[in-house]
């Protein structure tokens, strides 16, 4: 393949990964030690993978969490989540002994979790009161355990790409023309405490095809070189994060390297570079392989 083609492809998979690092992790927010974190995943994990096939005929439901690093202790709060694609519902606190001392039993307003429920249809905002007076803070367990969960339904027919559920932050106006905050949180002495939020991110690749490596919809020469380039790096040590880069669709990793694998061993050889190009030279001259013809 050459060069210029390389970079076209480059280009377009960053333009929905460029947050994505040759680990297949992805980027944070920088913060300062002493300033709170809200820290997202999808039931612990930074990042969650789903194949466009997964979702063509249904929704997916998937499970998220919330953390707080460098927990300064809150005695208010409201937290919102939000997310462009993904929807955030069915919210509560996973564990109610953490958060002795927060009531939100007398607040009237649909959209908040109360304490140790899940409510079903509820969205985007989680809002928590502490009614004790004096003020005092909410513990936190100190093992880091989730403070909050919630569901993220994966909308059925969500196309490929990178989507990402953060902290809402910021201000907006309410019907009554007042100021009204996305996220907020004070200590018992009524100061306001500082924080930054760390996405979860969640990646929709191509449903995979067998010896289509570069995810152009075709099965030709260039994903054979492909596979034996990844193949070659390997073999002269190279680690398996910077052979993945050379797939030159990182964004897209598992699908890239299930279609590298048509015999899927679980393992990318000169075999499986080999058995690409034979197919592609079968289907050249008007036949129909199969990949058992090949190994």
């Amino acid at each position: 393949m050459k060069l210029k083609k390389y970079l076209t492809k480059l280009t377009a998979l960053l333009s929905v990964g460029s947050m994505l690092i040759s680990t297949g992790s992805i980027g944070t927010n920088a913060a300062a030690k002493d300033t709170m974190v809200f820290r997202t995943s999808f039931g612990g994990d930074k990042v969650a993978y789903l194949f466009e096939s997964d979702l063509k005929n249904k929704d997916v439901v998937l499970k998220g969490n919330v953390y707080i690093d460098n927990y300064p202790g809150i005695a208010h709060m409201k937290l919102s989540l939000h997310s462009y694609g993904l929807k955030i519902e069915n919210g509560g606190f996973t564990v109610p002994e953490l958060f002795d001392g927060f009531d939100a039993s007398n607040t009237k307003d649909e959209s908040e979790y109360y304490r140790n429920v899940a409510i079903a249809n509820v969205t985007d905002t989680c809002m928590f009161y502490n009614k004790s007076f004096p003020y005092k803070n909410a513990v936190l367990a100190k093992d880091g355990t989730s403070f909050l969960s919630y569901d993220v339904r994966v909308p059925k027919g969500l196309t490929r790409g990178c989507y990402d559920i953060c902290v809402m932050d910021g201000w907006s106006l309410n019907a009554a023309g007042q100021r009204e905050y996305q996220t907020f949180a004070y200590n018992e002495d009524g100061e306001e405490l500082e924080f930054v939020q760390d996405s979860a991110y969640l990646v929709v690749e191509p449903t995979p095809i067998l010896g289509d490596v570069d995810l152009d919809g075709d099965i030709d020469s260039d994903d054979a070189n492909l596979v034996l380039y990844y193949y070659l790096l390997s073999v002269m040590g190279e680690s398996e994060e910077s052979c993945d880069a050379q797939l030159l669709n990182e964004t897209y990793i598992h699908s890239a390297k299930l279609g590298a694998d048509p015999n899927k061993d679980k393992h990318i050889t000169a075999d499986d570079a080999s058995a690409i190009l034979c197919y592609y030279t079968e289907t050249l001259v008007g036949n129909s392989p199969n990949w058992s013809m090949f190994y």
